[in-house]
């Protein structure tokens, strides 16, 4: 099992909102080592809650560890230590007896590519409310379907709901996967590059879906597309060699940004 050393410096802002608050995430203090070699660097970020923050940076920056952080996906690596705290509202993540199954509840996953699971597209939809408890057949149906048409799949779908997902073509697979997580009603849904295995419409689907998202949850994407982020990002976190550079609205990012580096980035000096 990997090791967490809780050293949080920093206290997030706390919000009267409820709902809000527990959608809102801080990051602090945030180290994360593989062995010797440091992937993050005392990252400190507070996430808005339903919004959709874009992580942009170059290859090997460390966006993708900051998103599996947020969940605790480095648990099952023993070479992975993480220092500091990652609060969901007042929760922090990483503290001792954290049920981290019900953690990864409140926070969706879209991988890059596709996992439908080897059932049915009906049972791909119902297996994690089916996991939380619920087993009337008549609210499986409904929900499952509420969610199908939330991701424009349901019309495409609804005469073979008992067909394998496999059968599926990778850009409906993705959006299958995409009501499958939302159908447990998460906090938050994390993107790992989502729409980059598919092609330019079934990107754009699934980026409008995403923008649609954020009056339910709060969104937060990986991405290498530079102009994905510039349609669909309210807030933009700008990594670079494991640090956080630049973090902001996404229009003063990518208009005025306070960093030369960041500046140098988003006008293509490097990759």
């Amino acid at each position: 099992m990997f090791t967490i050393t809780n050293t949080s410096k920093i206290e997030p802002t706390t919000n009267n909102n409820e709902t809000q608050d527990q959608a809102s995430i801080s990051i602090c203090n945030l180290n994360v080592f593989a062995d010797k070699h440091q992937i993050l660097k005392e990252v400190n970020l507070v996430i808005p809650p339903k919004q959709v923050t874009c992580i942009i940076g170059p290859s090997g920056c460390g966006k993708t560890t900051l998103l599996r952080s947020l969940n605790r996906l480095h648990d099952n690596n023993s070479l992975f230590k993480v220092s500091g705290c990652v609060k969901i509202g007042d929760d922090d993540i990483y503290q001792a007896g954290v049920d981290v199954p019900a953690l990864r509840r409140k926070m969706g996953l879209l991988a890059q590519r596709p996992t439908v699971l080897p059932m049915s597209i009906f049972e791909n939809v119902a297996y994690g409310l089916r996991i939380g408890g619920l087993s009337d057949k008549t609210q499986l149906k409904k929900l499952v379907e509420e969610n199908l048409v939330a991701v424009g799949l349901w019309d495409e779908v609804k005469n073979r709901l008992h067909h394998s997902a496999s059968q599926l073509s990778i850009g409906q697979q993705q959006r299958l996967c995409l009501a499958r997580a939302i159908a447990v009603d998460p906090l938050v849904l994390l993107g790992d590059e989502a729409t980059s295995a598919l092609d330019p419409i079934s990107s754009r689907k699934v980026e409008e879906l995403l923008i649609s998202l954020k009056s339910r949850m709060s969104v937060v994407l990986v991405t290498h597309t530079l102009r994905q982020a510039k349609r669909i990002a309210d807030y933009v976190a700008f990594m670079y060699m494991g640090e956080l550079v630049e973090f902001g609205e996404a229009t003063k990012i990518f208009t005025h940004p306070e960093k030369e580096l960041t500046n140098d980035y988003l006008a293509g000096s490097f990759s």
